[in-house]
């Protein structure tokens, strides 16, 4: 396999856009392969930690509110 690289948006209707220089690379229904990486929110990365310490709280933890 060969990889591309370019940076896009995703468009109404859910939608990435292929660059016009690598289309010509994939004509004739070639098969491919996609990986997606995406910029985080940082709030959304601060709630998902707070749920998952609050998911992992037992009860047995409660000795420890006392200090």
């Amino acid at each position: 396999m060969q990889a591309l690289e370019f940076s896009t948006e995703v468009k109404n209707g859910n939608t990435i856009q292929l660059p016009e220089k690598f289309a010509a690379l994939l004509k004739g229904g070639k098969k491919v392969k996609i990986i997606i990486l995406y910029e985080e929110n940082e709030k959304d990365w601060e709630l998902l930690t707070a749920q998952q310490f609050i998911n992992g709280y037992a009860e047995e933890d409660s000795i420890y509110d006392k200090l």
